[in-house]
């Protein structure tokens, strides 16, 4: 990147010194304008100088062009017939060229009137080649308003009498035009016919340029059209024209056609070699558009190529090129509004001067009249004695209150001139500041399109990338146009690993985590194959640390991911999974209430919930599912009477190990073998739970409401009773597990993450989920919709098909938000076994 800096100099440096050459012609046309006498010698002067001032003041241009269309008006009613056709002529070429200024300043209303003015006048003085320019200027300005249909008709028209006066030159262009229409609109076959009617044209004119550009608009219909064989042809073609003709900087946007049509073909390799050359060439003619689509061409051919670094660094060069580009543009911009101003001022001074000449011969008109009067009163005093000279007092205190009120008068108009030339100065200036920022908003909104595209092209979006999950539903709203969430899937031999994953904030930032935390996941899982849960959390956490460069220092950045995982066998096998004796649960439970009431102090403060159900009945159940109930305002007052909530977390303490480590053991001795179809699965988390919903009373490896210690209040005591015994109306059960208390980044705690075996049912449902369903604000009062409404959301439609229970959860998402704003991505897969 050492060549930018000085590209960018040279740039500005050619545009001072283009500026200050066309000042100078400039200010030679202004002196011939004003010493000129001749009306018609004038109104070409004008137009002259329009013509220097083209792309640079858009003010100046139409101040001349419309002084020269007054003129010419003028003359054409003052003149004798002799010379009236010549200014009609120099008024319609006076309203093409406005015309012409108007649509480059995007302001096209007026732009169609100046044309059809020119179009009239044309159509009276029958000159067919100008009627057929006034028709292709009105298609091309209907084509940028997205009239094709009218922008049709012009160049149709246009063709017509192109036809007729033998212009292939100008008809090749007509037919471009409609060529470029019918491209735009999707209809290849007719854009195809028109290019190679341009082709055909161009090659009977001998123009090799527009042969070139033909047959590179070919190449791109065929590149469109996925016939990637055939447009690889035409490209080469055009490039071989090209290289005759040495047009470096279109060997180069053809070279970059190439490139991206051989990394189409899968030959990536040889594509980098045509984005090499093409940004070679970029860089020796300092063309930075050039350069920039290569670097983005060469991100995409080694992304192609698997190589996600050299990809990322040609896509920050990209991005770097594109910021220098807007740079340079603001560079010339300023001389440009700089230049403006001078020429503003000078001609504000040479306005001032031609009112003070006429302020002078004014006074000296009104000078001579006041003599005149003097004289004439004069010799009325001597003829009619003293009554007339009375009279002559009178009238010259009128005429000098007269004169008094006139300078006031005057002095006073050019002070209101003044100030509506201000403020119509800062009018223009507020709006093209308008205009250029709505140009950055839409180029960076374009970026982030972009990047959410790449984004979306590693996230297993396809039907055959979801199938190896089975029947599954994935809930994926992203804050931003980019997602901070990501899931992600594989299956290596009979293992079936799924993740969901809630990178550090949202938008571009959480889309660059993403990326990383994708890239690594499917390095660590496809090409180690690691498959073990916690051992895939401990490396991609050991990956995020080191690209991250976290060091643990004060004052670096925090970010990373929180993730939950797992992994399941795919490969259903008959095994005696192994349900609890009622009897013995019962006194086991027992037991474990004695054991743990002498831990009770040190159990409020330590124990967390570690496993949670939430058990429905199934009288409502049925309610529950045929409403599709979603969560109202009142759902979080209510909560507590229509679910069944308990959790429990062993401590890490040693009396607390002892007593869970004896449960367990005398629960496997009393246990009583039931057979049925069950599946291996693993899991790990950090800082984002597993939910499982379940329709059998028991799972293994989860706890149920008999093993909760009784350490709590005699409320909660009585609440556990109640939910005891209605446990068997109960169909449905929420299982959490609780993940681990640390982040996939570096943290105060690195211990590794722990690995949690379970044995899953058929028809039992997996859900994996970031925090930002539950922590969106809504509802009536603005409040969290909370994890505990999730739940019952979750278990209330659990019988439902998985995509009728992904619409349930995004219209419930939906009116909960309301016309509030969404403050989170949002992810949420479930997966039913």
């Amino acid at each position: 990147m050492k060549f930018l800096k000085p590209l960018v100099i040279i740039i500005i440096f050619l545009n001072t010194l283009s500026l200050f050459a066309q000042e100078l012609k400039v200010d030679s046309l202004i002196q011939s304008l004003n010493i000129s006498k001749n009306d018609s010698d004038k109104i070409r002067t004008m137009l002259k100088i329009g013509l220097y001032y083209e792309g640079l003041k858009a003010d100046s241009i139409v101040f001349y062009y419309k002084n020269a269309i007054n003129l010419c008006n003028k003359n054409i009613k003052d003149s004798i017939n002799c010379n009236v056709k010549s200014y009609k002529k120099l008024l319609a070429k006076s309203f093409n060229l406005l015309a012409i200024e108007y649509a480059k300043e995007d302001k096209y209303s007026l732009s169609i009137e100046n044309y059809q003015n020119a179009l009239r006048i044309y159509e009276k003085l029958e000159i067919n080649d100008e009627i057929s320019e006034c028709l292709a200027g009105l298609g091309t300005v209907n084509c940028y308003l997205g009239n094709s249909e009218k922008a049709l008709e012009f160049f149709e028209e246009a063709c017509k009498t192109k036809i007729e006066i033998s212009d292939s030159i100008g008809l090749a262009r007509c037919y471009y035009w409609i060529g470029n229409i019918y491209y735009d609109l999707n209809k290849y076959n007719l854009s195809l016919e028109y290019y190679n009617k341009t082709l055909i044209l161009s090659e009977k004119t001998g123009s090799k340029k527009g042969v070139s550009v033909c047959l590179n608009n070919i190449g791109n219909i065929l590149y469109v059209t996925e016939k990637y064989e055939e447009a690889l042809e035409y490209y080469q073609k055009s490039l071989e024209i090209k290289e005759q003709m040495n047009d470096i900087k279109g060997i180069a946007t053809t070279n970059i056609c190439i490139g991206m049509t051989k990394t189409i073909l899968g030959k990536p390799a040889e594509s980098i070699k045509y984005h090499q050359k093409a940004l070679e060439t970029g860089k020796e003619i300092y063309s930075l558009n050039i350069v920039s689509d290569a670097y983005r061409s060469l991100s995409e051919a080694y992304e192609a190529l698997e190589k996600p670094t050299d990809a990322l660094e040609y896509f920050k060069l990209f991005k770097k090129i594109n910021d220098s580009i807007y740079n340079s543009e603001s560079s010339r911009q300023i001389n440009e509004m700089q230049t403006k101003y001078e020429t503003e001022k000078k001609e504000q001074q040479i306005i001032i001067q031609n009112v003070q000449l006429e302020k002078k011969d004014a006074e000296n008109k009104k000078q001579r009249t006041i003599m005149l009067s003097f004289i004439f009163g004069f010799i009325i005093i001597l003829i009619f004695s003293i009554l007339l000279y009375r009279l002559f007092l009178q009238k010259k205190r009128a005429n000098t209150l007269l004169a008094k009120q006139n300078v006031e008068i005057s002095q006073q108009k050019e002070e209101i001139q003044s100030q509506r030339d201000e403020i119509e100065a800062q009018r223009d200036v507020v709006v093209k500041q308008k205009e250029h920022i709505e140009e950055i908003h839409l180029e960076v909104t374009d970026s982030i399109n972009y990047a959410k595209r790449i984004q979306e092209a590693v996230l297993p979006v396809s039907i055959q990338s979801r199938s190896v999950l089975g029947e599954h539903f994935i809930l994926f709203r992203p804050k931003d146009i980019v997602s901070g969430d990501f899931y992600w899937v594989a299956k290596i031999e009979n293992t079936l690993i799924v993740a969901v994953a809630d990178c550090t904030g949202h938008g571009v930032p959480g889309a660059f985590m993403s990326m990383l935390g994708i890239s690594f996941l499917n390095e660590i899982v496809r090409k180690k194959e690691i498959t073990k849960a916690n051992e895939v959390l401990n490396q991609l956490r050991k990956e995020i640390i080191n690209a991250l460069q976290q060091k643990g220092q004060m004052g670096e950045q925090k970010d990373g991911m929180d993730i939950s995982l797992v992994a399941i066998n795919t490969q259903a096998q008959s095994s005696k999974s192994q349900v609890p004796n009622p009897k013995f649960q019962e006194e086991e439970s027992e037991k474990v209430r004695q054991g743990e009431s002498k831990q009770s102090a040190v159990n409020d403060e330590e124990l967390q919930s570690s496993e949670m159900f939430i058990e429905k009945e199934s009288d409502n159940n049925k309610d529950l599912s045929s409403k599709s109930q979603n969560p109202s305002p009142k759902l979080q007052e209510e909560e507590s009477k229509q679910y069944s909530v308990s959790s429990k977390q062993s401590s890490v303490g040693n009396t607390q190990t002892t007593i869970k480590e004896s449960r367990f053991a005398t629960s496997t001795s009393n246990l009583e073998p039931q057979t049925s179809n069950v599946f291996n699965a693993q899991w790990a988390g950090a800082n984002n739970p597993l939910w499982i919903v379940r329709s059998d009373e028991t799972l293994t490896g989860f706890k149920t409401l008999s093993e909760f210690s009784e350490g709590a209040s005699a409320n909660n005591e009585q609440r556990t009773t109640t939910e005891l015994a209605s446990s068997t109306k109960l169909n449905h059960k929420l299982f959490e597990l609780k993940p681990d208390k640390m982040p996939i980044a570096i943290y105060e705690r690195m211990d590794d993450f722990t690995n949690h075996e379970l044995q899953l049912q058929k028809g039992d449902i997996l859900y994996l989920m970031s925090d930002g369903y539950q922590d969106q604000f809504g509802g009536l009062k603005f409040k969290k919709f909370l994890s505990k409404n999730l739940k019952q959301l979750l278990v209330a439609n659990s019988e439902l098909p998985m995509e009728q229970q992904r619409q349930i959860l995004e219209t419930t998402l939906v009116e909960w938000i309301g016309d509030g704003e969404q403050i989170d991505d949002v992810t949420l897969v479930g997966i039913r076994i």
